[in-house]
């Protein structure tokens, strides 16, 4: 299989250039080994940085005087991006998983790595070196001893007691600490992998991501006379944050700025996850957001106009549709539909973002719930450890972030 090699300069001050070239990769989306890439050649195309007695343009710099920036004025015989770039293969192909892998669905479930994200908790015998970063999205990404990407996070654990892979404890907010998070290659699971005829290829990741996204305030707002209820997923937080946008209702409407409306314009999940060659692999897809969306026969005075998204949460319907190979789902949210492969476990990473995860944690579905006696703040989610669709808060920061996608 062919991949496309990303070859990303690192720079001190955290700005990363890059260049794209493609070659015959190996058969794995797998994170390549630093290059052995020799010191600052200067402007000599012959000087490989072996050759002691080659001064290159200035007689003076004979490679052994740490002092001497020659033309340079930042090179002071330090590794700098120019003399040492690092190579990494970030997984921006659909890598198609072998039969038998293992998955929400079983052994029978179709999986893919796509995208990377930050997921496991770093390992003590791994150190990070500060001064080699990169940006990209919402992250800054550090180089680790081991040759791997990391990003660092102010742990905010949802309650005592929780532990990472490691066993190690996830600290609460008050504690002021940091850890790093190792860049991995996100695992899917494709609902439908023998579309039918202008279907396309429909993708939900198999954990909980993150936590801490707000979906929305528990307040109505009001846009040019019409009312915004808190579960409208066109207006919400969380649609902004997954496509990395402007929220829509501070964009028309001027609205303040804060926990409910926040400006996630090129730093949201979908920049923050995929390289750009990794995003036009994404289709841009009507999110159906109508009352059948819901699985609902009679009303939902909640439900919103739909959407074209790049990134999002599935609904109900999707969830609870027996093609996907779920429980389905009916009207009646109450009859204990458990459905093991709509359970997701949270990451370590997720585990630091104030996710709840007393048992499986709960994840959040774009479908509102229409009960008069809520005033349509409700939102549906996947339950806990037995995969029961539910309802609860759309202002709750401790459930998680389960993202859907579909392949152009």
């Amino acid at each position: 299989m062919k991949k496309t090699k990303v070859l990303f300069t690192i720079c001190a001050v955290g700005i990363a250039s890059l260049i794209i070239s493609c070659s015959n990769a190996p058969s794995q989306n797998q994170i390549i080994p630093f290059s052995a890439i020799p010191e600052d050649p200067g402007e000599n195309p012959e000087d490989n940085g072996e050759n002691p007695e080659d001064t290159g343009e200035n007689s003076g710099d004979n490679g052994e005087n740490p002092e001497d920036t020659g033309e340079n004025p930042e090179d002071n015989g330090e590794t700098t991006p120019e003399n040492n770039p690092i190579e990494y293969q970030f997984h921006e192909t659909v890598e198609y998983l072998p039969a038998g892998t293992d998955g929400s669905a079983g052994t029978t479930g179709t999986y893919v790595l796509f995208g990377d994200w930050p997921q496991t908790i770093k390992a003590q015998n791994v150190e990070i070196d500060t001064t080699r970063t990169m940006t990209r999205g919402g992250f800054t990404f550090y180089l680790g001893s081991d040759q791997n990407l990391y990003v660092s996070c102010e742990e905010k654990a949802y309650k005592e007691g929780y532990t990472y892979s490691d066993g190690t404890n996830v600290a609460r907010s008050s504690v002021h600490s940091t850890k790093y998070f190792k860049v991995e290659p996100i695992k899917w699971r494709v609902l439908n992998p023998t579309p039918v005829e202008g279907e396309k290829k429909f993708l939900v990741a198999e954990k909980c991501l993150v936590a801490n996204i707000l979906f929305q305030s528990n307040s109505n707002r009001n846009l040019n006379g019409e009312i915004i209820y808190p579960s409208n997923y066109k207006y919400s937080n969380i649609r902004a944050y997954l496509n990395g946008i402007v929220n829509e209702f501070i964009t028309e409407s001027n609205g303040a700025v804060d926990a409910a409306n926040v400006d996630w314009r090129n730093k949201g999940f979908l920049q923050s996850a995929f390289t750009t060659s990794a995003i036009t692999l994404i289709a841009d897809t009507i999110v159906k957001n109508d009352l059948q969306s819901t699985v609902s026969s009679t009303e939902n005075i909640y439900v919103c106009q739909n959407t074209t998204d790049k990134i999002f949460l599935p609904s109900v319907q999707e969830m609870g549709c027996s093609e996907y190979g779920f429980v389905a789902a009916t009207q009646s949210i109450m009859n204990n539909q458990n459905d093991e492969s709509r359970i997701r476990v949270p990451t370590d990473y997720a585990k630091a973002n104030y996710i709840d995860c007393s048992w499986h944690p709960r994840h959040f579905l774009r479908s509102p719930l229409y009960l008069t006696t809520y005033g349509g703040v409700k939102v549906m989610c996947v339950s806990d450890d037995i995969g029961n669709v539910c309802y609860d808060n759309c202002w709750g920061t401790q459930f998680s972030i389960v993202p859907a996608l579909c392949l152009e």
